[in-house]
């Protein structure tokens, strides 16, 4: 799967449009976590975050993470965790700027505590899938 990276604020609303607009869909936390490294390179060391598909977290914890975006509950390499924060707005994935990483002890974070007002650095999303839900870019709350 291919990602395409945005460079446009936009809000969460936005963020959806104009994903609809050029034939993408959000990514889900899994593959946003799977593509790790790639967003890491693409944003050259500096902080973004951008919105996914999914709304709501139940729990605020560290996870680390495998290649597919897995998860489990740990902490594990700086490159390979992520700080989950609870709340039930729309998810977004973070990407720490390197100094933030090594001080944090963890490079992204996911959190559902965003309002959907806020505006995001960056929009991203995959190649529309061929069955779209009626609720673009809406899963039911998580349980990490």
């Amino acid at each position: 799967m291919e990602i395409k990276i945005i460079p446009q604020e936009a809000n969460y609303a936005d963020s959806m449009r104009i994903l609809k607009e050029n034939g993408l869909e959000p990514l889900t936390y899994q593959e946003a976590l799977a593509h790790g490294k790639e967003l890491v390179k693409a944003f050259k060391g500096k902080w973004k975050y951008f919105w996914l598909a999914g709304k709501g977290i139940n729990k605020s914890r560290y996870h680390t993470f495998d290649k597919k975006g897995n998860v489990r509950a740990g902490k594990g390499k700086v490159e390979n965790t992520v700080y989950i924060l609870k709340g039930n707005q729309p998810l977004c994935l973070g990407v720490h700027s390197d100094y933030v990483a090594a001080q944090y002890g963890r490079r992204f974070y996911l959190a559902a505590c965003y309002g959907p007002d806020d505006v995001a650095p960056v929009v991203v999303g995959k190649a529309m899938s061929r069955k779209i839900k009626d609720s673009y870019g809406q899963t039911d709350e998580l349980d990490l």
